[in-house]
């Protein structure tokens, strides 16, 4: 994966899209590329999450055990929130097949935000309009199910 890709890949994820253009460039140079073959752990329930996984290629599947796992691919962002805090992966990830992935690391977000203050502000409102809507959507569900 070249320079550019990482770029494209960075351009790609919505909870990114508050970056500028000399933004993503600083974070595709920080950024690494990771490969794992089929059945390999992306990241183990329990550990400490560095930073945050962009699936470019293949798919994953996460959860807690082989009965509760559900498939994710291309373009999903794992551990957004670990690009703010600290905090500890509450899921298995595993590739299903051969995965390729870009790794944000937490610490190199983290001085982009010292740089940009501007990009915390505006990170905290998207969480906080992703919370909403996640609440609005479990009471739609609650009085559909009452």
């Amino acid at each position: 994966m070249s320079f550019d890709d990482n770029q494209s890949i960075l351009n790609s994820v919505e909870f990114l899209d508050i970056l500028d253009d000399e933004q993503i460039k600083l974070l595709a140079f920080a950024s690494e590329r990771k490969s794992f073959r089929a059945g390999e752990m992306i990241v183990e329930k329990g550990e400490l999450s560095q930073g945050a996984y962009i699936i470019n290629q293949g798919f994953i599947l996460v959860g807690e055990d082989e009965k509760s796992f559900r498939i994710a691919g291309p373009g999903v962002m794992l551990g957004q929130l670990s690009l703010l805090v600290k905090r500890v992966h509450h899921d298995n990830v595993m590739a299903q097949g051969q995965v390729d992935a870009l790794f944000v690391p937490r610490n190199i977000f983290q001085k982009l935000l010292k740089q940009y203050p501007e990009i915390a502000a505006d990170m905290a409102k998207k969480i906080e309009a992703g919370l909403d809507d996640y609440l609005h959507s479990l009471d739609e569900y609650k009085n559909l199910n009452g």
